[in-house]
Parts: structure tokens; sequence; C-alpha cells
């Protein structure tokens, strides 16, 4: 969810530079290409927040087409990257 956030505020940065060179359907189609990132994350939180565990797992494949083409040829983050993420999620009371 911290990372699909990510994404969308990366592509909200990329959006900007190209509206500011005036390339506004550019940025417009960028945005909403990438739309569902937002959207995802935020259906994530409320799942979490409401302790609806269960549901979680037809959202993450919903998201799978999003990522098919990506291969990963290692991994880049160990176990100890997750730790505290939930503690941090139910702590915060501003949604990005």
């Amino acid at each position: 969810m911290f990372n699909l956030r990510g994404i969308a505020q990366t592509i909200e940065e990329s959006a900007q530079s190209w509206e500011n060179r005036g390339y506004w359907r550019k940025a417009e189609s960028l945005r909403e290409n990438w739309r569902w990132t937002r959207t995802a994350a935020d259906e994530l939180e409320r799942l979490i927040r409401q302790d609806r565990w269960e549901a979680i797992p037809s959202v993450l494949l919903r998201l799978m087409p999003h990522f098919q083409h990506i291969t990963v040829a290692s991994i880049t983050r160990n176990a100890d990257w997750w730790c505290g993420a939930l503690k941090a999620l139910l702590r915060s009371t501003t949604r990005s």
C-alpha cells in the first residue's frame, strides 16, 4: 500500500513536469493510466483498518495484470523491510 502511494506520487511529479512544459494531454494521459495505484492503495488501507484481511487477496489478484510484464531477477528487500509496516499504518491518521 505504501509502495502504491509512492508510485502515485512519482506519477504525479512526472505529470506535473509534463504540464510545466505545456504537454497537458500527455500529463493527463499519464495520470489516467496510473490512477489505479491511488485507488488500490486506498482500498487496501480501508480493508486493513477494518480488519478485513480475508478480502485482501482478491484486491491483490486484481492488481496482477498491472505487474505481469515485470520479471523479478532477485529479491531486493529482505523481510526486515516489512517489520513495523502495519503498526506504522495503524498509527498514522492522515491518508496520503
